[in-house]
């Protein structure tokens, strides 16, 4: 433990149960992630064109869905994914303002940092008129 004293026999155990568990749902949260992944041409094609179907899969989990990312405005769809600042006025570290998922994105990742935000904000629109399109389609 961190005050340098050995952690007793049954909580170790239920320490290490937690661990596996933990372990396990991240086991399942992966398989889903890549069934979802390999479907993604037929669910949401032309979303999956433009950003490609791992981000796509990352972008309609955090929206919950093709039909609820479908009607959420672009400006919504820049900040998915979003990282919340846990402590605000203590960290020394600064979390950029309008980042998610797309900014994260290897097509807004590879151009210079002057383009990025703006890149973020076109691939955003974009992203939401292709899902639209998805989602009337469907």
């Amino acid at each position: 433990t961190t005050q340098g004293k050995p952690l007793e026999e049954d909580k170790l155990k239920l320490l290490i149960e937690a661990c596996g568990a933990a372990f396990e749902l991240d086991e399942v949260r992966q398989n889903i992630l890549l069934y979802v992944e390999s479907r993604m041409a037929m669910i949401a094609p032309n979303l999956s064109r433009i950003i490609g179907t791992t981000v796509a899969t990352k972008l309609m989990g955090q929206a919950g869905g093709l039909t609820a990312l479908s009607k959420m405005p672009s400006c919504n769809v820049l900040v998915l994914g979003q990282t919340k600042k846990a402590l605000s006025g203590f960290s020394s570290t600064q979390i950029q303002p309008h980042t998610g998922i797309l900014f994260y994105s290897d097509l807004v990742q590879g151009l210079t940092k002057e383009y990025r935000r703006k890149a973020a904000k076109l691939l955003a629109a974009k992203c939401t008129l292709a899902a639209r399109v998805d989602a009337c389609h469907q």
